[in-house]
């Protein structure tokens, strides 16, 4: 699964006109940004969804996540770097401890 996320940014890097959004030389577009946010994701969830509009949050684009059926909303952003396409999520490491070794 880690490198599924790690070639994921990269592919979708090469392949821009089917990301969508706005496209600087050395930049990750907004729709490149939702496809890793949305992997990162539901590689990590069962239900819910990544929210399609997003913050520009300088550096780093911001996605906000719902949760399960009822889609509550996470008090924590999914980001995107803008430069590299490395995607965090501070929910991410709580979910990780619930599951366990």
């Amino acid at each position: 699964m880690k490198l599924l996320l790690t070639i994921l940014p990269f592919w979708i890097l090469l392949s821009p006109a089917s990301a969508g959004g706005r496209l600087d030389a050395g930049s990750v577009s907004s729709g490149a940004a939702y496809k890793i946010a949305d992997a990162l994701f539901n590689a990590n969830m069962g239900c819910g969804f990544v929210e399609g509009h997003l913050r520009d949050e300088g550096s780093r684009w911001a996605f906000t996540a719902r949760i399960g059926y009822a889609g509550t909303v996470d008090p924590n952003p999914i980001l995107v770097d803008k430069q590299t396409g490395a995607a965090s999520w501070a929910s991410l490491e709580q979910i990780e401890g619930q599951r366990g070794p």
